[in-house]
């Protein structure tokens, strides 16, 4: 494996030897193409990094970009160099929307009665043991974000709701979230079937239509018990009566399909991928 590893990092070398930082120029038409308009604040330009500061034009904040070579190491030996760019445009402009809406947040969250935190992504976490009132409370703040969602800037962060039961929130009752622009509840289940069609979406292409899910069992299925992956991180199918949803999709050719919520290793015996069977 660590030959492999070796080798691709080589291929990497070979692929990036020639890079170089970028220059003040450069960055400006890489910010304005990404971000839109925006001014000069300042800028620096030396032997081992460039750095601008920019001014966004449309709300009103400075961000810097910057790009320098970073060396590419493994178990302390170096095997080259490579160009990297770091871009703090998200960063501000979140650290903006904050300062605009961070008063009407709080109200919001008082009235409401639930504990908000403040984060990059999701923007907000908010806390409760009153799922209604959190869920409330996340649709109104998402309705003030969006006002400052200038140019869809912000589309696909998200406010995420969990109960306020244990002393770390990822290991608590997750409720749901709220994705902008759009102001839509969405529940745990959901996400997940949102989740499964975005795989499908990746195995067989934007055109696959999904057609619903139901849940069965793992004897249901033709897969080999043998071949089912065990990840500490999740439930997987231990016999032939374990519980499997199926997820079924449709391609354009009309070809039918299933996707099925456990890890299934392939022929080559290493890759971990959701089961799909060809059921018609």
């Amino acid at each position: 494996m660590k030959k492999m590893i070796i080798a691709v990092v080589m291929v990497l070398v070979f692929l990036t030897g020639c890079g170089r930082i970028k220059t003040a120029k450069e960055l400006i038409r890489e910010a304005e193409h990404s971000h839109g308009d925006c001014t000069v604040v300042s800028k620096e330009e030396t032997e081992e990094y460039t750095a601008v500061v920019l001014h966004d034009t449309l709300q009103d904040f400075d961000y810097r970009v910057s790009s320098r070579m970073n060396s590419l190491s493994i178990d302390g030996a170096t095997f080259g160099t490579y160009e990297n760019t770091a871009d703090g445009f998200t960063g501000a402009l979140i650290d903006k929307v904050r300062s605009l809406t961070e008063d009407d947040i709080l109200r919001i969250c008082d009235e409401e009665g639930v504990v908000c935190m403040y984060d990059r992504d999701p923007l907000l976490i908010i806390r409760s043991d009153d799922e209604e009132r959190a869920v409330s409370a996340a649709l109104k703040c998402a309705e003030k974000i969006q006002e400052y969602n200038l140019q869809n800037r912000l589309d696909t962060f998200s406010i995420i709701c969990y109960a306020d039961e244990k002393a770390d929130y990822l290991y608590d009752r997750r409720y749901g979230k709220v994705i902008l622009p759009e102001i839509r509840w969405i529940t745990p289940e959901e996400e997940t079937t949102e989740y499964y069609k975005e795989m499908a979406r990746y195995r067989f292409g934007d055109d696959v239509e999904y057609l619903g899910k139901e849940v069965k069992t793992f004897g249901d299925t033709n897969a080999d018990m043998d071949r089912v992956a065990q990840p500490t991180y999740q439930p997987y199918p231990e016999d032939d009566s374990s519980p499997v949803t199926f997820y079924y999709f449709k391609t354009p050719e009309g070809d039918r399909y299933i996707l099925c919520d456990f890890l299934y290793y392939y022929e080559d015996g290493r890759t971990e991928e959701w089961y799909i069977e060809k059921i018609g």
